[in-house]
């Protein structure tokens, strides 16, 4: 049984430090998946999804689904945007529901800068069930079922124009407990508040070309810094091809395509340069996104693929 008091105690300490949503390496794809005042950033109606398989051949290893919606009001004054993201790794699933709205200010004719807040809660669950163990004292991991409800928090500052996108933003602003209990035990946790800090810049190359780099922080209570460094080329605002970089983990070839007006899509393989390089297959990410538009005139639609 010790066995067991020891593995609970390193999943529920694990989801407190674990994060909201997946290391995307795609993370301009759809930045409200990690901001959310950047809702509707576009100007129009939009629905998202996608999924991450991280360090395949590895056992246990994370797995995430996730879609979102957002748009904008008529008035363009009101951001609005909703996502359900599920994580798992080994025993430990991880499920979110948050709703997000911002207010927008012009600040140019071109330029807009957001603020938004966002709400909803997280589903936390320990299951057993996912592994098999064959000596007895570890036959009572396999009956463990554990689930835990919590609020969740975010806030978001996004500055956007066509060619400028910076972003901060913080979750967990609430430090809620993470708390399991049954008949013979009680194990409690608390969230981390994290702060991202995103930004992109377009510079264009002749008619046809654009260079386009972009970069993500990421900070969290005694924890190292993360950063992502992603340099990438536009081909006539239709095809994107890249590289992503993040600080002593993985590097990133991405491909990226906008099929027409409304439909884009975009794939990452990661490489691990770490000590799972040895044991992993890499990992896979794919995102794909709708806009409800006939039509983006680009004096209204900041964004370009």
């Amino acid at each position: 049984m010790k066995q067991l008091y020891t593995l609970i105690l390193c999943l529920i300490v694990g989801a407190g430090y674990a994060q909201q949503s997946t290391r995307l390496s795609q993370y301009m794809f759809n930045p409200m998946l990690v901001n959310t005042a950047a809702s509707g950033y576009e100007g129009f109606w939009a629905v998202s999804g996608g999924f991450k398989s991280m360090w395949n051949s590895v056992p246990g290893a994370p797995k995430t689904q996730f879609i979102s919606v957002d748009g904008v009001s008529r008035n363009e004054k009101w951001g609005f945007g909703a996502q359900l993201v599920n994580d798992q790794a080994s025993l430990l699933t991880q499920r979110l529901l948050l709703g997000n709205i911002n207010y927008r200010i012009r600040l140019t004719q071109t330029t807009w800068l957001s603020a938004g807040v966002g709400l909803g809660f997280k589903q936390h669950v320990i299951d057993g069930t996912q592994s098999t163990f064959e000596s007895s004292g570890d036959a009572a991991i396999a009956t463990l079922y554990m689930s835990n409800f919590s609020p969740a928090t975010t806030w978001g500052l996004f500055l956007y124009n066509r060619n400028t996108k910076i972003g901060l933003s913080s979750e967990n602003v609430i430090q809620y407990k993470i708390a399991y209990t049954d008949v013979d035990r009680a194990v409690t946790s608390r969230a981390v508040t994290r702060y991202y800090f995103i930004a992109q810049q377009r510079f264009p190359i002749g008619k046809n070309l654009a260079f386009i780099p972009a970069m993500s922080l990421k900070f969290e209570y005694r924890n190292p810094v993360q950063l992502d460094i992603t340099p990438m080329l536009a081909i006539q605002d239709r095809f994107r091809f890249g590289l992503g970089y993040r600080y002593d983990e993985s590097v990133s070839l991405i491909v990226q395509n906008k099929i027409n007006q409304n439909f884009s899509v975009g794939y990452a393989y990661d490489f691990q340069t770490n000590g799972l390089s040895s044991v992993t297959n890499g990992s896979h990410e794919l995102q794909l996104r709708y806009v409800f538009v006939k039509e983006r005139p680009s004096f209204i639609n900041p964004r370009t693929f």
